[in-house]
């Protein structure tokens, strides 16, 4: 292997790490928070590089000492001082500006306390100009002209207006920032290796790779999910449900993803980097379990898929979530409404009322080749305009569903539904097929219709002809089915990492996708899968972690809790034994 020196190798590290952030790396970075540490790093990587621009200064200072010791004669006072000053000029609006552009937003300070400049919206690098103008007009001329007209005090009073700026800016941004749309991040971080050549460099990189599984396979030795269960779900029969197709469908989609990727390869060289900044997931060693009995329900740490009542379908109040988050002690908790990410703001106030970590979240439906899909959003910036436009895409498309389905029952039943009183008390102005059913069955002139009589008859009990209505006449292919238009899950996809999120498939009627469909959504840059919902078979758990681990993804867990909505559903309850909360342990870790 040929020797490098250390600074080759750690300008290849720079351009390494500059390649992955561009590629990839920004969907994980994590902007500076309001917490005294990120504080302290954002203000020593400044006084590092202000330290650096005023090493003129300091060597004027020693000059002067050696005039006031005859060492320099005095009349080199106001030739040294000029020279200093031209020096500060060219460290501070020339260096400095140029240095970050070159290094892409990282400056020796930055690179010191693991920060870098990048577009605040988006996280992703900014252009060479931006910073540029961001350095010159944010630190080097103000720190000339203020220093010249008003000496040390003039200085002074212009960082101590930056600062106070930058306190109480959501993510630490002095004035330029606001100005040039900029903004520091923590960059994810990778472990590298110096290799010899392509080849050597995969099997290194696969090496490392099966350390980190053998590594995490032996934390989960102890697991409740024991090889016994494991060689279940391999080798018993399947049957035709989808539920039950996980292990040869997992085998079908492993077998098409590696025909694209060695197509991929053939196209264009390239060698993938498979150590990155997480641990990726074991495969078919997690402890996987579903909700206990009631009266023993297992509480896991991490409950990542709760409503509350900014979504149309559940009554919990966020402080109420809290108030249960910390009773049951759960570590990290993030509210996910359906087409709406406005309980955000509110979330982030009680997340510090009730010391509890939170993650900004939204769930979106979408489509992907006709079939309905929804894609959970994690570490949103919830102001983005896509989300109010997604929230009033969604009351539009659930109010013409509503008159739809009315207007089809009334033609089905010949009669005329009084949906009035409903939907003037309706927040959202809609009427779900539940609602409807039970507002015709609660009517008594409407009972005696035949359309609905037929169930009260052919059914024992009134909730079971109450659930077959609903099933038969509203339900897929059924005589009342509405069926609504969906932004597509590119779109969706796309718009979350804009927003500086991930991208995570939710676990909602997963068994029943298409290969196709998940293929397609993998493509487009999925972040990893809702595998632990209460929901979910220990088959479907099975088949999506492998299938993330096959391709490098999260995991994430959620109760899908509605508050009093659905009665079945308990805060905390996510279907994650202990262990299985290692695993998403990984998704959450962005939070520190």
């Amino acid at each position: 292997m040929p020797i490098f020196s250390a600074n080759e190798l750690k300008r290849a590290q720079r351009i390494k790490e500059d390649e992955l952030y561009g590629s990839e790396g920004y969907k994980k970075a994590v902007y500076l928070s309001r917490q005294g540490s990120d504080y302290t790093n954002h203000l020593f990587a400044f006084l590092i590089d202000l330290n650096i621009c005023l090493v003129p200064v300091y060597l004027w200072g020693v000059e002067f000492i050696m005039i006031l010791a005859g060492i320099i004669p005095p009349a080199y006072f106001d030739l040294l001082f000029y020279v200093m000053y031209g020096l500060l000029f060219i460290t501070s609006c020339i260096w400095l500006p140029l240095y970050t552009a070159a290094k892409h937003g990282v400056t020796v300070g930055g690179r010191l306390l693991g920060i870098r400049l990048v577009k605040e919206k988006g996280k992703r690098m900014p252009s060479a100009m931006q910073l540029v103008l961001r350095q010159l007009f944010g630190f080097g001329l103000p720190m000339m002209i203020f220093g010249f007209f008003f000496s040390v005090w003039g200085i002074l009073t212009w960082w101590l207006i930056d600062s106070l700026i930058a306190l109480v800016s959501p993510h630490q941004k002095t004035i330029c920032d606001w100005i040039f749309g900029l903004c520091f991040v923590y960059p994810p971080q990778y472990e590298m290796k110096v290799v010899e050549n392509g080849e050597n460099q995969q099997e290194e990189f696969e090496d490392f790779d099966q350390q980190q599984d053998q590594s995490l396979n032996e934390s989960f030795e102890d697991s409740n999910f024991d090889d016994q269960s494991a060689l279940e779900v391999e080798n018993n029969p399947i049957d035709s449900s989808p539920s039950q197709q996980a292990p040869s469908r997992l085998n079908k989609l492993k077998q098409k993803r590696e025909a694209k990727k060695k197509i991929k390869a053939s196209q264009k060289e390239k060698t993938e980097n498979l150590s990155n900044d997480f641990p990726p997931v074991v495969e078919g060693t997690i402890a996987v379990q579903t909700a206990e009995p009631e009266e023993n329900l297992a509480i896991s740490k991490y409950d990542l898929h709760i409503r509350s009542n900014f979504s149309d379908d559940s009554d919990a109040e966020v402080e109420d979530i809290f108030q249960q988050a910390k009773a049951l002690n759960l570590d990290v908790i993030s509210i996910t409404d359906h087409n709406n990410a406005r309980a955000n703001a509110i979330a982030n106030h009680f997340a510090k009322l009730y010391d509890i970590k939170y993650i900004p979240g939204v769930e979106i439906d979408c489509q992907q080749f006709g079939q309905r899909v929804r894609i959970l959003g994690y570490y949103i910036d919830w102001n983005d305009p896509f989300f109010d436009g997604i929230e009033r895409l969604s009351l539009k498309r659930e109010k013409d569903l509503s008159f739809a389905r009315i207007e089809a029952f009334e033609r089905l039943a010949g009669l005329k539904v009084d949906t009035d009183t409903l939907l003037a008390n309706s927040r959202f102005k809609t009427l779900t097929p539940k609602q409807l059913v039970d507002l015709v069955f609660d009517t008594p002139e409407a009972r005696q219709v035949p359309v609905v009589k037929q169930y009260i008859d052919q059914y024992p009990s009134e909730q079971e002809a109450r659930e077959a209505c609903m099933q038969e006449c509203f339900g897929q292919g059924g005589p009342c089915e509405a069926i609504g238009e969906y932004p597509s899950a590119t779109k969706v996809i796309d718009a979350i990492h804009k927003a500086g999120g991930m991208a995570i498939l939710a676990g909602w009627h997963v068994s029943q996708l298409s290969n196709e469909t998940i293929d397609a959504i993998l493509d487009q840059g999925i972040d990893g899968f809702e595998a632990f919902i209460p929901n979910n078979s220990k088959r479907e758990q099975a088949f999506l972690i492998s299938l993330a681990n096959e391709e490098k993804l999260f995991i994430t867990s959620g109760s899908d809790y509605h508050g009093t909505r659905m009665a079945n559903r308990h805060l905390g309850v996510t279907g994650a034994s202990p262990k299985a909360d290692q695993i998403v342990s990984v998704f959450t870790s962005a939070l520190n």
